[in-house]
């Protein structure tokens, strides 16, 4: 950061006032802290701690998708520097990107307030904090990228499970695949769901079979098991 010395003056001498404001400051500070604090504890409490609790399996629910991407013209934007080389550029504008202690090409200078700088003598010299804000070509393009073209999705409630099947045509490919299984939970404090990814444990989840569940602190289900 560039520093302009303008010129010099007294140097303040602290009040009474500004005291009592800096010894205010400190306090409103702890008392912020120890409310953070607090809600710091209690947030840790309901993520660590763990109950156990049955449950009975009385429904459950699966979604599988399926994405296909085909290869199109898109638009985008970005930094002249970042652009892919196969892009067509349409345009391009200065734009600020980030700010130097240094000049550099297509820069503005942009100063803050005056202030005094205490020299131990009785007086004071006046700057000026200076930096650079530096400016770069941001451009408009266009350039051929898989985008989604559509989305196949099927979903059941049972464990009688499907996988989308996808039938592709030229500049097609198939893109990102998504499962989710959700099992819905019979205890004494209620109904509970349970939500997760594995195939092979929600398979195991038969309507009417009874499972323990690792309850978090919060209530919520972090892991199933079978009971045993």
């Amino acid at each position: 950061m560039a520093r302009k010395k303008l010129g010099y003056t007294k140097s303040p001498v602290p009040s009474a006032k500004r005291a009592r404001l800096g010894s205010g400051t400190a306090i409103l500070f702890v008392i912020v802290s120890l409310v953070i604090a607090v809600g710091l504890f209690f947030l840790l409490r309901g993520v660590f701690s763990r109950s156990d609790l049955d449950g009975l399996v009385h429904n459950v629910h699966w979604e599988r998708s399926l994405v296909i991407e085909q290869l199109s013209l898109v638009q985008d934007a970005d930094w002249f520097d970042d652009i892919p080389e196969d892009a067509s550029l349409l345009g391009c504008e200065l734009e600020y990107r980030y700010t130097s202690d240094e000049p550099a090409e297509n820069s503005v200078e942009v100063c803050g307030t005056p202030y005094t700088v205490d020299t131990g003598d009785g007086l004071g010299d006046v700057v000026q904090d200076c930096v650079y804000e530096v400016y770069e070509e941001y451009c408009e393009y266009e350039v051929e990228d898989w985008v989604t073209y559509d989305t196949i999705q099927l979903q059941g409630d049972s464990l009688s499970i499907q996988s989308p099947v996808s039938q592709l045509i030229d500049n097609q490919r198939e893109g990102k695949q998504v499962e989710r299984y959700k099992i819905m939970f019979d205890t004494d404090e209620g109904s509970k769901t349970f939500n997760m990814d594995d195939y092979a444990l929600f398979s195991q989840c038969r309507i009417g079979s009874r499972w323990v569940l690792t309850l978090d602190g919060f209530g919520k289900i972090k892991e199933i098991e079978p009971y045993r």
